[in-house]
């Protein structure tokens, strides 16, 4: 499995060259994150994240009126993860690029053209736009996007409270 800095390198490059103009725009962006680590963080897998996850979106979600619901801030992929998948230098770089543009391609609803644009197979959650795609792809999927809040005190009160139910007794006939 290929260092971290490898890794990094290479999804930048994969940005770079990619034939989507979206995508290319990403690598340029100053404010797009890679990042590189061994596997998903704990916290992220006792939230529901697939343990396996090869790469996965990184999302800030916005409050303000006007603006998209999520706004993607970067991707963090999971070495060992990748590692897993393939044998040989030639195999990490293709599973790399599949991951990396299969989550992108998620994210944003690509269409089967632009997927397939990207090497990418046909996508069940194809033409449903980008809020619709990525909310049903979380379900379905090994990867979720992280998503952090703007506001703390917004995500509390859209939280449901717990309510405690009290047990039934039965009542035994005598």
């Amino acid at each position: 499995t290929p260092e971290s800095s490898q890794l990094h390198a290479k999804v930048v490059e994969l940005l770079l060259n990619c034939r989507d103009v979206d995508l290319r725009a990403l690598a340029r962006d100053p404010n797009f994150l890679v990042i590189v680590q061994d596997a998903p963080p704990v916290e992220l897998v006792l939230e529901g994240v697939d343990p396996r996850a090869r790469a996965l979106a990184l999302a800030a979600r916005s409050s303000r009126e006007g603006e998209p619901p999520l706004t993607l801030t970067g991707i963090a992929v999971y070495r060992r993860n990748i590692g897993r998948y393939a044998r040989d230098v030639a195999a990490t770089e293709r599973e790399l690029a599949y991951a990396v543009f299969d989550e992108l391609a998620v994210f944003f609803g690509f269409d089967d053209q632009r997927r397939e644009l990207l090497g990418l197979p046909p996508s069940e959650f194809s033409g449903e736009g980008p809020s619709k795609a990525y909310a049903r792809a979380l379900d379905h999927s090994p990867t979720a996007a992280v998503v952090v809040e703007d506001n703390q005190a917004e995500a509390a009160a859209r939280k449901p409270k717990r309510k405690r139910q009290a047990k039934a007794s039965k009542a035994s006939p005598e």
